[in-house]
């Protein structure tokens, strides 16, 4: 699989120490200098959509990193999400996780 990356996310997993997670996971990384406007219109070019959070959760149940912990750690740099939107990756994560 090929991902493309835009800033957000490629930021804070260089300041968390795994700027490799994107390789792990994906294979491919291309980072385009036009990422925003090619982005603009993922469900038409059938291109799957992640952020910060949707990276870390599949590097956590890739057995990457401890997901409670790296979130910790993110807000600490500053990282901002809504509660509501942290929970229910949290709940993603704590299914997700038991299933293995």
């Amino acid at each position: 699989m090929i991902v493309v990356a835009d800033t957000t996310p490629l930021n804070y997993l260089i300041q968390l120490g795994h700027a490799d997670l994107l390789r792990h996971i994906y294979g491919r990384v291309v980072v385009p200098s036009a990422v925003m406007q090619e982005m603009q219109h993922p469900e038409a070019r059938q291109i799957a959509v992640t952020g910060t959070f949707g990276i870390l959760l599949q590097a956590a149940l890739r057995g990457y990193l401890d997901f409670p912990e790296t979130i910790q750690r993110l807000r600490l740099l500053g990282f901002w999400v809504s509660p509501a939107t942290e929970a229910a990756i949290m709940q993603r994560y704590l299914q997700t996780s038991r299933r293995k």
